[in-house]
């Protein structure tokens, strides 16, 4: 999700430019200008947004309590960190036919 995101952002914002500077008259410089100000670049920061977010979590998921920034850790789970078993228990024994 993180490459396709920043994929898109980088697209509106080429978009955007390309618009803007190949308008022809002043018209088209107007309207091309006010899309990219109202849709295209805000559309650009929150591809960006998105990007930084998952990218984030799954940093945080593949790495539990290891977090940079000034946001804090997501709370371990247990489900989602399965504790091995330990030596001192054992495994149970069915009787054979059962």
């Amino acid at each position: 999700m993180v490459y396709p995101a920043t994929v898109v952002a980088t697209l509106l914002v080429a978009d955007a430019w390309f618009d803007v500077t190949t308008s022809t008259t002043a018209a088209d410089a107007t309207q091309a200008l006010i899309l990219a100000l109202v849709v295209e670049l805000p559309a650009a920061a929150f591809s960006l947004y998105v990007a930084h977010r998952v990218g984030r979590r799954v940093r945080e998921l593949a790495h539990p309590g290891h977090v940079t920034g000034p946001h804090r850790p997501v709370p371990d789970r247990p489900e989602a960190h399965p504790v091995p078993p330990s030596e001192s228990s054992s495994a149970v024994e069915l009787p054979p036919g059962k």
